[in-house]
């Protein structure tokens, strides 16, 4: 029940909703990475690094994350890969599709498309989530998907045409979006 952040200056910090407190967090990023998304699954710490078209997996330890290895079992250029979101699966929107790896290996996949295709910016899912959130900041919209590619529904919004990034709260059906201007809004599923 920890939020992780990494700073401009490649340092991890813990925040913990129960205490709300910050902690230092150790982890020995690789000298030329440059991570653009990171995620957790059970007790690891994922990065993405798509400049150097690599998923970084660090295991817990004592004050932080022990020594980080590839994850990937197979090469995939995951140059501008834009975003990660991990289940058991780990989901990426790279040229404006979704890819599915599982245990390092890429999971053929299909993802259905709208009437008006969709133009991915940002994806979210999690062990408790039952499906797939994608953000299409660009038509202001979310679209919903299984986790086996069928497209569910699809919300519109204004304020998803501001949107940077969200969290979906699938139990009491709610979105956060955190927006440019950087302000969080709340909207109902």
């Amino acid at each position: 029940n920890l939020l992780f952040l990494l700073t401009d200056a490649q340092k991890l910090i813990s925040f913990s909703p129960a205490s709300k407190q910050f902690n230092p967090q150790n982890i020995s990023l690789p000298e030329n990475s440059r991570v653009s998304s990171m995620s957790t699954y059970l007790t690891y710490l994922y990065t993405l690094d798509p400049d150097n078209s690599t998923i970084y997996r660090y295991p817990r330890s004592e004050g932080g994350f022990g020594q980080g290895a590839s994850w990937l079992k197979e090469e995939i250029d995951l140059k501008g890969t834009k975003d990660m979101a991990i289940d058991e699966n780990i989901f990426l929107i790279k040229d404006n599709e979704i890819i599915k790896l599982f245990k390092g290996k890429r999971e053929s996949s299909s993802f259905e498309n709208s009437a008006h295709p969709v133009k991915f910016s940002k994806i979210f899912t999690g062990t408790d989530i039952s499906n797939l959130y994608v953000l299409d900041s660009q038509n202001a919209r979310m679209v919903v998907y299984n986790k086996n590619g069928e497209l569910l529904r699809q919300y519109f919004s204004e304020e998803i045409l501001n949107a940077k990034d969200f969290a979906v709260d699938e139990k009491n059906n709610k979105v956060y979006l955190v927006t440019n201007d950087e302000k969080l809004v709340q909207m109902e599923l």
